[in-house]
């Protein structure tokens, strides 16, 4: 629904998710947000990284998984 949007509109600094589904990476990409992107990181394969010191991404910690991989 159209009221998913809403996420976009707040500062995140980090999003952990324990869901393996892509609501959010599609809520991001659908929205007219000033962030451009999800440095997504897969938590059960990627290595740890620092977020971006720019801001310039939210880093989008999948704690479970990702129904891609």
């Amino acid at each position: 629904p159209d009221w998913y949007d809403f996420l976009t509109n707040i500062y995140w600094n980090k999003i952990y998710t324990t869901n393996i589904d892509d609501l959010v990476e599609n809520v991001f990409k659908r929205s007219h947000s000033h962030i451009s992107k999800l440095d997504k990181v897969i938590g059960t394969y990627d290595e740890y990284k620092d977020r971006d010191i720019f801001l310039e991404t939210i880093q989008f910690v999948k704690l479970h998984g990702d129904l891609n991989d």
